[in-house]
Formats: structure tokens, sequence, C-alpha cells
């Protein structure tokens, strides 16, 4: 039995325990397959183990859990015997019923990035992970395409999730389990999502749309113990309201459940849920309300706060119907997006605006001498709000234009937490749910698709500076009052220790990376230093990296930033200083850059972007080298080198005008004839040779096939390496010249490897917890990459038969 359950179990919870360990033989995966593994056993050994408090790595070992169904272990505690529990929740997003090496795959990643030991025999996997850095706090509780709108209530004495999307898709997620619930609608206009808990443990799910109408359901779970169960839902009467709804919130009001939605026109309605009867409309805003949060004042008074894009605050008692509290107060010139009321020790009340500019201001309720606190900090537009009031604390959690998540204390008027990188793109929904023990968890959505959980019970950390002071410039080359370059980060690649006196700092969406060996020996690799909330002071971001080996053992690398500039590095390894800049030129347009090495034995970078021509640069004299390569007709998109032996060294460029060009840096001219068949702006490129033959591989923008071209052949045509349920991302070459690779990272965050010859699939899809965006591939007994991306960073490794 599990050391952590020491009372005497009960009758059901004995059987269930029997159970378990009847089944439990049957999962051998060292002697047979999946196949031959009983379906049964395999779907119902974690329930029975989990409710016969027998959960211990003797009924489900390391190597027997990738052939198991998850969703009820993401119920269990982390407390409980199996020391894998605190991955699972990680990873069930990634699951796959049908592919028990890809969940082993992703098991694999997920233990390297938490530090946690498994032993190479306990899973079936050719995948092997060097090291991985942690993806951060949060968990990915859901992919939707299209997201629009979310919030959470309980039901059942569970957090639940709702979330909305564009196509009319509305669901409800138990968040333990990881289970999602399709409810029936089929509006495609959906604007806005809210819930509500009902006393009988039961919750009510509002959907706004476009057209005016307010659609409701009543959902009920069957019990604690089945929440993998369809939910009971009972549809309620819908009401239209006359205009879009574009804000909405789920009450009780004297006892009644009750929608507040805010409508595009500047009416606020009220709705009794229960009877489906519209009980007030009246026009509170002179524009769009953007926002509702209700609250209850000071003497069980319940009321609503709604805000509007003309920046108009209203608080408003809920009764029979809507009674507005004069005055509306205005919150400055900027246009307020969201709204979030948080009840303060004392019976206090604060209401929180936040819109454009940064612009996050707290309010005293009610607002008899409206007074507010601006909270500083903030550089980018607030989308979303939300607000928890726990037994010990009070916390207001804020998402902005560049999807970072901010956790802000209502007393002090000050970020506490944060500013961390949570989504790809705006954040456009945010929520607060309390666990039954008390914690106090936040979900979000953004436009990337994914809905994410975050534990707050020990704070979002807040991260430590990024690498990099400022850096000087060469004299007499470059413009002195252009800010700092953009900085870059050193990674030791045998273990992942970064180099540098800020090591240890935490890093989200890498773009570029490249590898190395220094001249002590260590092999390195170099990545942007990611996103970081410090680096606003630093203009631009670098958009692509490479690196060169200089006579006398030198090492540099190569950044192409948004700034317009192209940065050389030195890495002459020193514990106690960042990597240095020793110079810049500028280059506009440029996006992206690659090394490469002249016959003379000269090495030189070439650059190229919206300019649409290549330019090559002495990157020891740090000027122009040559005369311009020839000019694409659109922008230059994407940069790949090839070198070897006795051979041209070769620049291989993909443009938005779709063609793939190849260049010999010597002589400064086309070298094979320029390639045709793409019908998409080229995002990646890869470049190698493989024997007697030239080959680049293609990505293209929105495309889930990526390409292999013969560049030396008089009429090229492509090799397709088809598989990836999303957009091709990053692509890269690898292996020894007479057995190449092909390596592929993905939106659909799998990483996958291919034989370049019959773009056959060598190995099973490796889950990640980010998209990847970008791969460097590296010489080693086993083949190897470094990847990096949105929330990747890894070295991993992999064993071909």
């Amino acid at each position: 039995m599990s050391d952590s359950h020491s009372n005497p179990l009960s009758e059901p919870e004995t059987i269930h325990a029997r159970i378990a360990a009847a089944l439990s033989p049957l999962i051998n995966p060292g002697l047979t397959s999946e196949f031959q593994i009983p379906a049964y056993a395999r779907r119902h050994l974690p329930e029975h183990a989990a409710a016969g408090h027998c959960l211990n790595e003797r009924i489900i070992h390391h190597a027997s859990l990738p052939y198991l169904d998850v969703a009820t272990l993401r119920e269990v505690p982390s407390t409980a015997g199996l020391g894998l529990m605190p991955l699972i929740r990680k990873i069930a997003h990634a699951w796959s019923w049908d592919q028990p090496g890809r969940n082993a795959a992703a098991l694999r990643f997920i233990a390297a990035a938490e530090q946690y030991d498994i032993r190479e025999s306990d899973l079936q996997t050719a995948w092997r992970v060097a090291w991985a850095k942690s993806s951060g706090p949060s968990e990915i509780l859901a992919r939707i395409d299209s997201f629009v709108s979310l919030d959470a209530t309980r039901l059942n004495g569970r957090i639940a999730v709702v979330t909305a999307a564009r196509p009319g898709r509305v669901d409800l997620w138990d968040v333990p389990s990881g289970q999602p619930d399709r409810l029936r609608y089929r509006s495609a206009d959906v604007s806005v999502i809210a819930a509500g808990p009902a006393p009988d443990g039961s919750a009510f799910v509002s959907v706004g749309s476009e057209g005016g109408s307010i659609r409701s359901w009543q959902v009920r779970r069957p019990g604690p113990r089945h929440a993998s169960s369809p939910a009971v839902v009972r549809e309620l009467e819908p009401c239209d309201v006359g205009d879009a709804v574009s804000a909405l919130a789920v009450t009780s009001v004297l006892g009644r459940p009750c929608v507040v939605a805010g409508l595009a026109n500047g009416y606020v309605s009220l709705l009794d849920l229960s009877s489906g009867t519209l009980l007030e409309h009246r026009q509170l805003h002179d524009g769009p309300v953007t926002g509702i949060s209700p609250v209850l004042l000071s003497g069980g008074v319940p009321a609503a706060v709604s805000v509007s894009v003309r920046g108009t605050i209203q608080l408003s008692h809920l009764r029979e119907r809507l009674d507005p509290v004069v005055p509306v107060f205005r919150s400055g010139n900027n246009a307020i997006r969201a709204v979030a009321t948080v009840q303060m020790k004392g019976g206090r009340v604060v209401a929180a605006t936040a819109g454009d500019g940064g612009s996050l201001r707290l309010w005293d309720l009610p607002p008899e001498a409206p007074a507010s606190r601006q909270v500083p900090g903030y550089d980018q537009d607030i989308t979303a709000l939300a607000a928890v009031a726990g037994p010990e604390s009070q916390l207001l959690a804020t998402g902005d234009s560049h999807g970072r998540l901010c956790v802000v204390d209502p007393y002090t008027a000050r970020i506490v937490h944060g500013p961390v990188e949570g989504h790809r793109t705006r954040i456009t929904g945010l929520t607060f749910a309390d666990t039954k023990d008390g914690r106090s968890i936040t979900v979000s959505g953004g436009d990337d698709g994914t809905v994410r959980s975050w534990d707050l019970a020990g704070g979002i950390p807040a991260y430590p500076p990024a690498v990099g002071p400022a850096m000087g410039e060469t004299a007499g080359r470059h413009d002195h009052a252009r800010p700092p370059a953009p900085p870059i980060r050193l990674w030791r690649l045998d273990d992942g220790l970064e180099l540098g006196p800020d090591a240890g700092a935490h890093s989200h969406r890498m773009a570029a990376v490249a590898t190395v060996r220094l001249a002590d020996g260590t092999a390195v690799a170099v990545t942007d230093a990611g996103t970081h909330p410090q680096l606003g002071a630093v203009h631009g971001s670098i958009m692509s990296m490479a690196t060169a080996t200089l006579p006398g053992k030198r090492v540099v690398a190569v950044s192409a930033s948004t700034d317009d500039r192209i940065t050389f590095w030195d890495l002459t390894p020193c514990p106690d200083r960042p990597p240095r800049a020793s110079g810049t030129v500028l280059h506009p347009g440029v996006t992206s850059v690659v090394t490469a090495v002249c016959a003379d034995g000269r090495p030189v970078a070439v650059s190229a972007g919206r300019g649409r021509a290549l330019k090559v640069w002495d990157i020891q004299r740090l000027e122009p080298f040559g005369q311009e390569l020839l000019r694409h007709s659109g922008t230059v998109t994407a940069l790949a080198s090839a070198m070897a032996p006795g051979r041209p060294a070769i620049v291989v460029s993909g443009s938005a005008d779709t063609t793939l060009r190849t260049w010999d840096v010597d002589a400064g001219q086309p070298f094979g004839p320029t390639v045709h068949g793409h019908k998409r702006l080229i995002t990646a490129v890869a470049a190698a040779y493989a024997g007697d033959r030239l080959v680049a591989v293609t990505a293209c923008r929105e495309d889930a096939v990526a390409r292999a071209w013969d560049l030396l052949a008089p009429d090229p045509s492509p090799l397709e390496f088809a598989g990836h349920d999303g957009p091709v991302t990053a692509v890269a070459i690898g292996g020894p010249p007479d057995r190449r690779v092909v390596v592929t990272g993905s939106d659909d965050q799998t990483l996958r490897v291919w034989d370049l010859r019959s773009a056959d699939p060598l190995l099973d899809p490796m889950p990640i917890p980010g998209t990847v965006r970008a791969i460097s591939c590296f010489d080693a007994p086993d083949p190897g990459v470094l990847i990096a991306g949105d929330d990747v960073l890894a070295v991993v490794r992999w064993k071909l038969k």
C-alpha cells in the first residue's frame, strides 16, 4: 500500500486495491507489445490503484506508464506514492493512447526539464534528452483554435474552466483530470463566455454572441469519483438583448442565478437565468462595454462594476433591476479594456481597471470621492484582468498584449511577481479559481491558441535580470546614439550549465541558436536572451544566430536583430562577465545571418533581409567583403550555409518570392539553378553536402510539409516530409555525410527525425512543451540537436536502429 494512506481501507477501497494488484502483472512492456496488453488493464489500472490507495512504483512502474491512460492519474495528489506524479500534469495534453513510444519520449523530455532522474532502462524510447530547461510554472490545459474567451468556476467541488472558440465551440474542462465536455452550441459569432457556481454544486455557463443572443446551461457532474463521465447538461431559456454582447458575468442576486451582460451599444442587461426573464436593459455607458465584474459590497449588497471603451466606470446595485450609483467616473483618456474587483480585508472593496498604454488603476468602492492609485511598471496594453480573495491573501493578475502575466498586490499597488511570459501573443482571457486545499490557480488563454493554468501557491517567480549590460560598439563605423545590442547567452552543451555571471535566469520564446567549440574545448550553445521583462531598455531582439572560428582559435558569434544590426561577439570564456560585443555593422531590414569559410581560409558572415540582396562581411575587419550578391525579387526570409572539404562554400537563400537560390561565396555568383517549386513564402532552410549531392530542406509559411531539394539537379523536384499536424517552424540537417537525417520542429509541438534519402520517419514524434523556433545540429557520437523556442531549450539525441 502507499505510505501516504495509513488509515484502514473501506470495503470498496480494498476491492479496488485487489483489482489493481491483479491487473499490474498483465502490463509488462518488456515482454509484450501494447497490442498484447489487455486494454482493460491499460485503461483502468490507474483508476483502481488510485481508488484503492495503492498507487506506487510497484503497481505502476516507469516503464509501464507510457502504455496507460493517464486521465485518472491527473486527479491524484502530488503527494501520492508514485514519484512521477509531478510530471504527469505537464505531459497529459500530449498523451497518445496508440503511441506509447511517443508518451515515453514526452516523459523523458519533461523528466529532464524537471531534473527528475529516470534510468535509461526505465523507458523504451529511442530519444535521449541530455538536458532540458524547465518550461516554467505553467502547464498546458488545452490547445484551442481561434480561442475567444474563458472563465472558471467550481463544479461538484472541483475546478472547471469554460472556453469559447470562434467556430462556435464551447467546452467545459475538468482541471484535475483534464477531461473536456462539449456543450451544444453552433453559433460561429460567439464573443464572450462566463460561468458561476450554484449552491447545489452545479454550475451555470452563459455564452454571448455578436448577434445579441445569450445562451445558458446548467451543468452537473455525476460525482467527484466520476469526473471523466460526461457532464449532465440542461439548456436554459435563451435571451435576445438586441446588440453584440461584449462583456458577461454570472452572479447571484437575491438568491437567484443571474447574468449581467454588457453590450456594444453601451447598454447593460440583467437576466434571470432560472426563468430566462430580462429584468433590466438600460444604457449606462456612451460606448461599447468592455468588462463587467460582480462584487458584494459591505452590508451584503450585490453589485456590479462595468467599464467601457470610452474610459467610463459605473457601479450598479443589483436588486430586481440595475440601480446605477452616481457619479459615473472616468479613467483618463485611455480606453478601458478590462475590470476586476477585489474583496479586501475589513470589508473594503477595490475595483481594478486596465487598458491601453499600460494603464492599471485601483479604485475604492463605492466611489463617493473617486480617487485612484496608478500601478507603475506597465509598458504594454493590458488586455485581461482577474482577481482572487483567498483566506490569507488578495491577488490581482494581469495579462497584456505581448502575452505577459503579472501579479499585483492591491494593498501596495505594486507588481509583486512577474512579468512572466505566459503566451506567445495577446492574452485574451484570464481567471482565478481556488483549489480544495486553499491554493489559488489562475487560468489564461491567448491568441496563440493555448489555455494554461498557473499554480500561484508560492507565487510566480520573479525573474532575475537578463545577461548583458551595456555593450560597447566599434568606433568609427557605428551609431553611438543607438542603445546596446540585444544580449546573447552561452550554455554548455554537455550539461546545460549557463556560462556567465547571471547564469540561472529564466528564459522564454528563444528564436535563435547556434553551436560551437570554444578555444578551451568546451562545446557551447549560443542563443538569444529569450524574452525577459528586464529587456525593456533594449530596443530589438535577435532573430538569427551563427558562429565562426577565426585564425588563432578565436571564437565569435554573429547575431542579426530587429534593430537593423549585425553584432559580432567575442566568446572568449570568462566566468565573471557575459559575452562581449566586439562590434556591429548596420544592415537595414536584416532578418537572417549565416557564416562560411572562403577558399583562402577567411571566415565571412552573409546577411540578408528586406533589402532583397545578400551582403557578405569580413568578420575579422567588420567590413564588407566583395560585392553584394544578386538580389531576389522579394524579401530574403531564410539563409543556410553548406561546407565540406574540397567543396565550394555555399549559401542558400529562401525568399518571400517563393524561390530558393544557391550562391558560391568565393565567386559571388549563383551556383546551380534557381528553384521555383515553392508555393508560399519560405520561412526556414537548412543545407548540407550529402555524399555527391548538395541538398537543401525548406519549410514554408502555414505549411505542415517540409521539402528536400537536390540543388545540383538540372530540374530539382522536391522530396516531401509529411506527418506534422501543424506548420513546420524549423528545419535542420544532421548526422554523418553518408547517413544524413532531417530534423523538423512544428507548431504541433513535436520534434521529428526523417531519413533524408527516403523521407521516411525514423522515430516516433517527440512531444515538447512549446513550438520549436530554431534547431542547430552538432557533431557527437550519437546524432544530436539543440532546440529552442517557446518554453523550450534542450539538447536532444537519439539512437537509430
